[in-house]
């Protein structure tokens, strides 16, 4: 009990001067959310490099990254969290943690030192070489990710890395210690702090937890990446992908970026369409019909377009029945839109989904430090739920009519196959990948 009434006083005595003198590195940002009602802290870093950064491929950074977790005295002494996870996607690298406040001070410390370890194990550099699954690939092998680099293939020309979500990245010990060395001192971080703590704590804590940053970022950071393409005028495509057991029958075009003027309708008709138990596809495909296990999908907003998905899952011998059903659905999407009782419906539901990530601490401080990253102010995500209710029916219903027309999107029938494979109309033509 002195030992952990000593800790925390000499954690107050220290963060409130240093939080009042010192800021934080140039560049960097805090985003700070406090909630009393328990004894939890929640910690997040994000980094502005992801999957889609050449530099991030080119150095090993996955690898490096991930190896944080690694480290046995490290891993020990994190023991005292609730959860620490590493992770990535596209556009930015991740560090998430968890814990009860009287453990705040030395989680920060753990974290630390994890941030500025470069040591690089070169045993386990060998292990992850030879294995299918190193951890940063887990995520690679889902369904939802599987029918994101199938639809990329489909759309976005042959550079552009989001067509090959496996790609093999250096392991060499080298550029795995230099990308150590560079990865969380990237300019242009987001520190977050959400929970039981002063914004004193919070900033004290940020400037213990931030190693230095680097004068520059590596010319090769930021992603140079391609707007998605139409595909071939209602391109009806065939793939094979190496998941057993399980058919798919996907639509996709190119999304919208989060800045597009037209995202909030976007949102409001994927709800209508794909989200949810009372989405169009939900219901026809397994309410009504039985064919399908599930229905998933994604709107594609990002800093930049990406991919729209909708997908759903069924056993191989159904796919042709649900690719029939699913292009009847789609063409009368199109056709008449939504009544006025689903608009209102959609956006009750996105309003509701805002409050319940606005309820939870965790998930409020994760979507405004993604919103940061991207240079948007921190309540984007709430302003574009109240734009998408105040849209009028006539509006939402011409955008249905022309984002959504069946020669817009493609439909992809997937089947298991022991390969990546994909046949289509025309393949798109061999393109340079501009900024």
């Amino acid at each position: 009990m002195w030992v952990e009434l000593w800790r925390w006083w000499w954690w107050l005595w220290w963060a409130a001067p240093v939080a009042a003198a010192e800021p934080l590195p140039s560049g960097d940002q805090l985003v700070f959310i406090e909630d009393r009602r328990e004894p939890l802290i929640s910690v997040r870093l994000s980094l502005p490099a992801g999957r889609a950064s050449p530099w991030w491929r080119r150095t090993g950074a996955a690898a490096a990254w991930h190896m944080s977790l690694q480290d046995p005295a490290l891993r020990s002494r994190a023991a005292a969290a609730l959860d620490v996870k590493f992770s990535h996607d596209d556009w930015q690298t991740t560090l998430q943690a968890r814990c009860l406040r009287g453990d705040f001070p030395e989680l920060i410390s753990v974290l630390s030192a994890m941030l500025r370890d470069q040591a690089v194990d070169r045993e386990l550099l060998w292990e992850w070489r030879g294995s299918r699954r190193p951890p940063w690939r887990v995520d690679d092998l889902t369904p939802q990710r599987a029918m994101q680099a199938i639809a990329a293939r489909l759309l976005l020309p042959r550079r552009d890395p989001r067509r090959y979500p496996d790609t093999a990245v250096s392991l060499q010990p080298r550029p795995v210690r230099r990308a150590r060395e560079q990865l969380a001192r990237l300019p242009g971080r987001v520190v977050g702090f959400a929970g039981d703590l002063s914004a004193s704590e919070a900033r004290a804590g940020a400037i213990q937890l931030l190693p230095a940053p680097l004068r520059a970022a590596p010319l090769d950071v930021r992603p140079r990446l391609a707007q998605p393409r139409q595909g071939p005028p209602g391109a009806r495509a065939r793939a094979r992908m190496p998941m057993p057991g399980r058919g798919w029958v996907m639509l996709t075009r190119g999304g919208l970026a989060y800045t597009d003027p037209e995202y909030p309708l976007l949102t409001l008709a994927m709800e209508a369409l794909v989200f949810g138990g009372r989405s169009r596809m939900y219901t026809a495909l397994r309410h009504e019909d039985g064919l399908v296990y599930s229905v998933v999908g994604e709107t594609g907003a990002g800093p930049q377009a990406g991919l729209l998905l909708a997908a759903a899952a069924s056993r191989p011998l159904h796919v042709e029945a649900v690719a029939s059903r699913v292009e009847d659905l789609l063409a009368d999407f199109s056709a008449a839109g939504l009544t006025d009782a689903e608009r209102v419906a959609s956006a009750a539901a996105l309003r509701l989904e805002q409050a319940l990530i606005d309820s939870d601490p965790d998930a409020r401080l994760a979507q405004q430090m993604a919103a940061v990253l991207f240079g948007l102010p921190e309540d984007f995500h709430m302003k574009q739920v109240q734009a998408a209710s105040a849209v009028s029916l006539t509006e939402l219903n011409e955008f249905i009519a022309r984002f959504f027309a069946p020669e817009a999107v493609s439909l992809i029938r997937v089947r298991p196959g022991p390969d990546w494979s994909l046949e289509s109309a025309r393949e798109p033509a061999r393109e340079s990948v501009g900024e």
